[in-house]
């Protein structure tokens, strides 16, 4: 026979499992629109210049010569890259002040003209964000279990401190 504890800890494992599923909807959701917005993008259209023989070739415009991308697409798009953006400086344990880097600020507007890249403020704004939403996430999660939990905790001390 089940007991009260137990079916509200499969509730909450059936709640956490809901969420993974909802994250992955969204996730999905985000690359087709990602994939739409792609899809928008003006593309390099050939131009007829003049030869110096006197005929006209079709050429195919440079990167450089391409019209600018259009500011459509670009409220939908940068939201999403900004908590990316924010997720791998989380994730990865990047300074912060890599969101200032020159070279790569210019890598980032080359990969995606869209996509206007965000000061370290505003990066350590969408870092706390995020970190708010998976306390509070925890915090639903520990509501719903009734159950007893061990938080184990590991503290490390420096060799100099010993």
């Amino acid at each position: 026979m089940v007991d009260d504890e137990d079916l509200t800890t499969q509730k909450a494992i059936l709640s956490a499992i809901q969420e993974s599923r909802d994250e992955e909807e969204r996730v999905a959701e985000e690359e087709r629109r990602r994939t739409s917005v792609l899809a928008s993008l003006p593309t390099p259209t050939p131009v007829s210049t003049p030869s110096t023989h006197g005929s006209n070739t079709a050429d195919t415009l440079t990167s450089s010569q391409t019209a600018t991308p259009s500011k459509e697409g670009a409220t939908q798009f940068a939201g999403a890259r900004r908590r990316d953006f924010a997720g791998a400086i989380i994730f990865h344990e990047y300074p912060l002040a890599m969101a200032d880097h020159i070279k790569f600020r210019k890598f980032i507007s080359n990969l995606q003209p869209l996509f206007k890249m965000v000061t370290r403020n505003a990066t350590k704004s969408d870092i706390l964000k995020i970190h708010e939403t998976a306390i509070e996430r925890f915090k639903k999660l520990l509501a719903a279990n009734t159950g007893r939990i061990t938080i184990t905790t590991d503290m490390r001390t420096s060799r100099k401190k010993k």
